[in-house]
């Protein structure tokens, strides 16, 4: 029962974020450079879930996708941070070399035949992300803005609370679980799942109300 959820969960993401997609595509002329990176971020995520939805229907593994899910997601929302924060050029960079080590790590792990999604990476990616949107909302709870930019308060606010359940999930919770298989698995990530599901349709909507 709970792998058909996980399954039923993976296929209504996809077709979520596609719309998702779709839609910002089309209100792109209208959007702001905060809304675009938000649109770059969701199309990468289409494309690696696609990915892995082939993957898994061929029988094929698809671990050595998850070093550029990292390292994308990461440069990606990190890129609409820093915009929002306005930081120096050397902070880019650094981020940038950042980005480089975790990537390293995680082909590492590949090539020594080591677990890949246990990657130190992975936690210091969500910890940055959560401290930037964290940044983010608190800097639009005390200062006065535009009625435009309250309205994407939403998808920042679920932006958040998917990487904070995300980082216990799988960083905190995961070291617990040793061997995350059968039934642990399809839970864990159903939970992701539907996360990410409530994520895009809030998504979805802000950008369908963009003009």
């Amino acid at each position: 029962m709970i792998e058909k959820l996980y399954y039923f969960e993976l296929y209504l993401l996809l077709a979520i974020l596609l719309l998702t997609c779709i839609v910002g595509l089309s209100r792109w002329g209208v959007m702001a450079r905060d809304e675009r990176g938000l649109l770059y971020f969701f199309n990468f995520s289409f494309v690696i879930t696609f990915s892995l939805i082939v993957l898994l229907k061929l029988h094929l593994g698809n671990l050595f996708l998850f070093p550029f899910y990292v390292v994308g997601e990461f440069a990606l929302l990190m890129l609409v941070i820093f915009r929002k924060m306005k930081v120096k050029k050397a902070v880019y960079y650094w981020a940038g070399f950042l980005a480089i080590i975790m990537m390293a790590e995680g082909l590492y792990l590949l090539i020594a035949g080591q677990d890949v999604t246990k990657s130190i990476g992975k936690t210091i990616s969500h910890i940055f992300v959560v401290l930037g949107l964290s940044w983010i909302l608190l800097d639009r709870l005390f200062k006065a803005h535009n009625e435009k930019e309250e309205r994407i308060l939403p998808v920042y606010c679920l932006l958040l609370l998917y990487y904070v359940v995300s980082l216990f999930l799988f960083s905190v919770l995961g070291q617990f679980v040793v061997d995350l298989q059968g039934n642990y698995f399809f839970l864990l990530w159903g939970i992701n799942n539907g996360l990410c599901i409530l994520l895009y349709f809030i998504s979805l909507i802000y950008f369908y109300r963009l003009h």
